[in-house]
């Protein structure tokens, strides 16, 4: 066998233009999978961060039967004063726990006195946003900060529609959690840009206690918790909510994976995309290898034909091209990681810039990233590609008969 694989192996480097070719094709097709896995795997990495550092945390905490509701502006069912202070204090004793805050999302009109449209409106706590890292460039203005009263920040779209600039007032106008209508007097603080339009649109942000003052409340709509770590979050979150019920809060909780459902999709669109250059680039790779093994068979079939004649059986002529397309295979396949691997932390060193994607306003970097799984997948097409076009050849060559192998010229 070993004397099979030599042979093998001095044959692949017999013709060395036609082994460069060979091994060009296998080595550009991993390098690609390998590029193209680095770059969805970030855009995955830092899609799913966003979301979860941006505005969902890992999980939420909310009132008993608030998601029953099917409404995420809903002011019917938040957690009291009272209660938010035992959550805090279950919170602080969990050391996965690196941050929370207390939310207050609702809707309304906005008004400069002569123009008035819809918002939305997200109700922070200045401070505790900071351990989250959740809030949005500012284009113009000072953030809100501890102790800030009827301040608030606008998204740049919503500003420029009421004419509003920095240190100008407005008038918010909603209903309270009675029923009844009631306005508050607000300074424009800052003026920022999500890059998302709908954001950027219609979005406000406002103190806590100002916004409780506009809904006549001292309650919280929703708490969101931040982790240390994203693979611990349905493990800390049953530990959490077993906690919680122990001391009799009458809370309900969801994950960051249920309420990011568009990160799923994404993440589908991407896989389905990264399974059909693998179909593709393999049936590439097997008709070009193909193409090139069966020009060698032509040009060795005296050579077959003396093997046949010397009492080498067929299997062994089909074992040494089958041998020699797994070495092409694992020199193709190792090229390939290997260029993949330099050209993914060259690239990542500047980044590539992406234009804005659909709804949003801002683009932004993307870095490759080196998934190993990835890596193994495409290092075995080249193998699996090479083996496929070698017992191609290898059936060729196994038809020739011997008397008219020998006479061939």
């Amino acid at each position: 066998m070993w004397n099979l694989v030599r042979l093998a192996a001095k044959n692949v480097f017999r013709n060395k233009r036609r082994t460069v070719l060979m091994l060009l094709i296998l080595g550009f097709s991993v390098t690609i999978l390998i590029l193209y896995s680095g770059f969805t795997n970030y855009v995955y990495w830092g899609y799913r961060e966003s979301l979860i550092h941006g505005y969902y945390g890992h999980f939420q905490l909310y009132q008993s039967g608030f998601r029953a509701e099917n409404d995420e502006y809903s002011l019917g069912r938040l957690l009291s004063a009272g209660e938010y202070q035992k959550i805090k204090t279950v919170l602080r004793a969990n050391r996965a726990v690196v941050g929370f805050v207390p939310r207050t999302v609702t809707v309304g009109l906005i008004s400069n006195g002569d123009k008035t449209v819809n918002f939305f409106a997200r109700g922070i706590d200045p401070e505790m946003e900071l351990q989250f890292n959740s809030s949005f460039p500012l284009i113009a203005g000072v953030n809100l900060e501890q102790g800030d009263v009827n301040k608030v920040l606008l998204g740049k779209n919503l500003a420029a529609k009421l004419g509003l600039t920095v240190g100008k007032r407005a008038t918010l106008i909603s209903s309270t959690i009675y029923g009844s209508i009631n306005a508050l007097d607000v300074e424009v603080l800052g003026i920022f840009e999500s890059g998302n339009k709908n954001i950027d649109v219609s979005g406000l942000v406002i103190p806590l206690p100002s916004l409780n003052n506009l809904l006549q409340t001292d309650g919280i709509q929703q708490i969101a918790v931040l982790l240390a770590k994203t693979e611990e979050t349905n493990k800390v979150f049953a530990d959490m909510q077993q906690k919680l019920r122990a001391k009799g809060l009458r809370t309900e909780g969801v994950t960051w994976d249920i309420l990011a459902d568009d990160y799923f999709k994404v993440v589908a669109m991407y896989d389905a995309l990264f399974k059909f250059m693998i179909s593709i680039l393999g049936v590439i790779c097997v008709l070009s290898i193909t193409n090139t093994f069966i020009m060698s068979v032509f040009e060795r079939v005296r050579e077959i034909g003396t093997m046949m004649a010397l009492g080498n059986q067929r299997n062994r002529i089909v074992a040494l091209f089958v041998f020699e397309g797994l070495i092409l295979g694992i020199l193709g396949g190792g090229l390939g990681l290997l260029c993949g691997v330099v050209l993914a932390k060259l690239i990542s060193l500047q980044g590539i810039y992406m234009p804005p994607p659909p709804g949003y306003s801002k683009g932004y970097i993307i870095l490759i990233s080196l998934v190993p799984s990835a890596m193994g997948y495409s290092f075995l097409l080249a193998v699996v590609s090479a083996f496929i076009a070698s017992v191609f050849a290898a059936i060729k060559a196994c038809r020739l008969k011997v008397v008219e192998a020998l006479r061939y010229v």
